[in-house]
């Protein structure tokens, strides 16, 4: 969900993103955090919120971690933004999102974000100390 959202670098993707993938009453294309950050990096570089070809956004899902019984899935990732030819800037990025599973995906769920939780750099001592394990992804 993050992975599509924020590598889109369009707000009306992020928005399209939260839409699809939101249970009824969960976030939405106004109140999504993903929508947020998609905007704030446009805003940032100085582009428009449909998006540009100049900028270049990489979210690489890393580590993962699963809270209480609701459940709350938080994937620490590495960001990657590049302008242009510029070599791109990378930093650690965390998100957590209460999920459910609804007819044959997981959605999450209705009610309030989850609190973020920190951005702590993959493989580091601190992302182990909380609790992140790898993660596996498929092709």
């Amino acid at each position: 969900i993050d992975r599509r959202a924020i590598e889109s670098a369009s707000v009306v993707t992020a928005q399209d993103v939260i839409t699809a993938w939101s249970a009824p009453g969960g976030p939405t294309a106004e109140t999504w955090s993903g929508v947020a950050a998609v905007r704030a990096l446009l805003e940032s570089a100085q582009l428009p919120a449909s998006g540009a070809t100049e900028l270049i956004i990489r979210l690489e899902p890393a580590m993962g971690l699963i809270l209480d019984d609701t459940p709350t899935v938080c994937v620490d990732f590495i960001l990657s933004v590049a302008v242009l030819d510029n070599p791109a800037d990378r930093i650690a990025v965390a998100d957590c999102q209460h999920m459910e599973w609804v007819g044959e995906r997981w959605v999450i769920t209705a009610g309030a974000e989850a609190s973020p939780t920190a951005s702590l750099w993959p493989g580091s001592q601190a992302s182990y100390d909380a609790g992140y394990q790898w993660l596996e992804i498929e092709p």
